[in-house]
This record gives C-alpha cells, sequence and structure tokens, in this order.
C-alpha cells in the first residue's frame, strides 16, 4: 500500500492507494529466518496447520496464487467469528476454526510458513461502519515477487484496501501477542481520525 500525506501543525491528511503483488520496486534485503521459521504464535510446523495448507493450495506452484489460495481458504474455515480468545497461536485455531482477526492473521502467516512463504503480521486500524470508525485490528503481508504483499483473510482480501492504516508489522518471534500492539494503543490515545472519502 502506497500513500502520499500532506501536514499542517495540528493535521494531517494521507491518500492511500492498494498495491499489488507486482506494483513498485521489489524489496531488499529478502526479509530473515524470522519470517520463514515456526515460533510460539506462529506455529507453522503443526501438522493440522500443514494439512489445512496442502488443501488450501492444491496444485497451486506460483507463492502470490498459494497465499491468495491461502488467505481464502482462511476466510472460508474460521467460520465462527467470535471475540472470545485473546490470541491464540495458529495450532489451536487450525483445531478450532474460529477466532477474530488475530486468529486469522496467525493462522494465514502459518499457513504461508509452512509452504516456505515468508510472512508476518501486520498490527494496525481498520475502519469498519459496524465499529462506528477506526478499531484495532491485524492482517498478514506474505513477501512475493520480492516484496510484501498485505492479505486480510478476515474481510477475504487480497487487496487490502485504504480502510487499513498500518502501525506496525512483527513476525510474533520472541515478543509477547500484546506487546505488538503497543503502537496501536499509543496511536489511539492520542489521535483522532476522520475519513475525508471512503470508496
Amino acid at each position: 500500500m502506497t500513500s502520499a500525506a500532506e501536514a499542517s501543525a495540528d493535521s494531517a491528511r494521507t491518500d492511500k492507494v492498494t498495491d499489488s503483488p507486482t506494483a513498485g520496486a521489489s524489496s531488499s534485503p529478502a526479509p530473515g529466518d524470522e519470517y520463514t521459521r515456526p515460533n510460539p504464535l506462529v506455529t507453522s510446523d503443526d501438522p493440522a496447520v500443514i494439512s489445512h495448507t496442502r488443501k488450501a493450495i492444491g496444485n497451486a506452484s506460483d507463492p502470490w496464487a498459494k497465499a491468495v489460495a491461502i488467505q481464502g481458504w482462511v476466510f472460508e474455515n474460521v467460520k465462527e467469528k467470535n471475540f472470545k480468545t485473546g490470541f491464540a497461536p495458529a495450532s489451536e485455531v487450525a483445531r478450532n476454526l474460529t477466532g477474530d482477526c488475530t486468529e486469522h492473521g496467525v493462522l494465514t502467516a502459518a499457513m504461508c510458513r509452512a509452504v516456505g512463504i515468508p510472512s508476518r503480521v501486520v498490527i494496525g486500524l481498520v475502519y469498519a461502519d459496524r465499529l462506528g470508525g477506526f478499531g484495532y485490528h491485524l492482517w498478514t503481508e506474505a513477501y512475493v515477487k520480492g516484496r510484501w504483499v498485505a492479505v486480510d483473510s478476515s474481510f477475504d482480501q487480497t487487496a487490502v484496501d485504504a480502510v487499513h492504516i498500518k502501525l506496525s508489522d512483527s513476525s510474533l518471534a520472541g515478543v509477547s501477542p500484546y506487546e505488538a500492539f503497543l503502537p496501536v494503543v499509543r496511536v489511539l490515545s492520542k489521535l483522532t481520525l476522520e475519513p475525508v472519502e471512503i470508496k
């Protein structure tokens, strides 16, 4: 996602444009091992995660096609959308197929890593009418075609739109899951967001 911003003393305007896996220059350097290895939350070596991944990707061979298939599978199969769990590891989500955006995000990241696609989670804000504005959100980025590309399995999006505001990202290696949300808490405590136009 690219953006252009203009600022004054007490306000800023940001215009966001959705990127694709082929838009713009590729990123450098390539992601490190922490984005490909399993960790306590992104349990890409878990048998249930691996089994779901095989079902999701079918015969796909292209990394972007695999990421798209994984995103769609998570959206379709995490049927019970709820806020009962604070932040479950992918292994738990793969077995109970329930949860909110954090569960969608970690399962998507784990399934991507299970087929060798580097992945990370993104912590930020999303605008939703049902929230009455912006709220906390977590989605996934997969490293394909030399760049990080966002997908959101909570909303079945392979092109994350301009209502998503990224504040930070994490491999979730060696961090408390709640620690990852600190940037969002810091921003929301000092910020008022007013969407000018949503298309």
